[in-house]
């Protein structure tokens, strides 16, 4: 009988009123939290389409200024590489008829000291290091122009030979930063294709390069004083490019920051597996 009773004094107990003046347990009501906003497409973390290379990496401030960068750059080379050895055999003919000649040993040797400075290139990529990328991009450019302009009065084949070393420095200079550059700012899945796309600003100069400077000679009867300023420009508009157009690097980008959701301070339940947000209403009884 007694087994019997105990059941129902709890079921008399639970459902009897609370006392007049204690307060009620918080009402509880389930309110459905927002959506979490799809993340904005970020080149360093996500794979591009065609589309998205087009819009948010290559007509970016810092992909243009790279790309024409590299393409005066290559103006400049390919034109001084085209009159390295006709310029200095021309000495003692034409234009240059005053000026002592140089055998075609003598001309051909202008690439050693050539060779030698963009051995040291590692020397250059440690200033970089130790400085600024871009800092030293421009220094390069700025002494290549001005090897360039200065080239237009060499006739010795010594003076041929020290104006080789500067520029050798520079161009060390050049290929020592900017890939650095290119990778510093589209660093992520997709820096294979944005590499490979800023570098084919070189085409200008394969294109366009050699057949300015052999007009520029032809033009003058001979004479390369057009054709090195032409070169001179070409190096200090590519530095330019860098100087104006480049920016800072950005940024490091942690995808798990963007990815992870806020974390709510608020309590948390869950209703079919999806979370809510739970909101209290203190009300007091009557």
């Amino acid at each position: 009988m007694e087994a019997n009773s105990a059941p129902h004094v709890l079921e008399s107990h639970r459902q009897s009123p609370l006392p007049s003046g204690v307060l009620s347990p918080p009402e509880e009501s389930v309110v459905p939290s927002a959506p979490l906003a799809p993340r904005p497409f970020n080149y360093h973390t996500d794979k591009a389409t065609v589309k998205q290379l087009f819009l948010e990496c290559f007509l970016t401030r810092n992909f243009i200024g790279l790309f024409f960068g590299y393409g005066f750059f290559s103006l400049g080379f390919y034109s001084m590489l085209y009159i390295a050895v006709p310029y200095p055999l021309s000495m003692g003919t034409g234009p240059y008829k005053d000026s002592e000649p140089i055998s075609v040993d003598g001309a051909s040797n202008v690439f050693v000291p050539f060779g030698v400075m963009e051995a040291l290139g590692p020397l250059v990529g440690w200033l970089a290091n130790a400085t600024d990328e871009r800092i030293v991009f421009i220094a390069s450019m700025g002494l290549l122009s001005v090897a360039g302009a200065f080239y237009a009065i060499c006739r010795a084949l010594w003076e041929h030979l020290v104006i080789f070393v500067v520029f050798g420095t520079g161009v060390a200079g050049f290929f020592a930063t900017f890939g650095t550059m290119v990778a510093q700012r589209f660093y992520g899945p997709n820096l294979s294709v944005i590499m490979s796309s800023a570098f084919s600003g070189a085409a200008l100069g394969g294109f366009f390069g050699t057949p300015i400077a052999t007009e520029l000679a032809n033009s003058q009867g001979g004479d390369y004083t057009y054709t090195t300023v032409f070169m001179s420009l070409s190096f200090f508009v590519a530095g330019l490019c860098v100087m104006f157009i480049v920016t800072d690097i950005p940024e490091p980008t942690h995808p798990e920051a963007e990815t992870a959701p806020l974390v709510s301070t608020e309590p948390q339940s869950f209703v079919d597996d999806h979370p809510v947000a739970i909101v209290s209403n203190n009300t007091t009884a009557p």
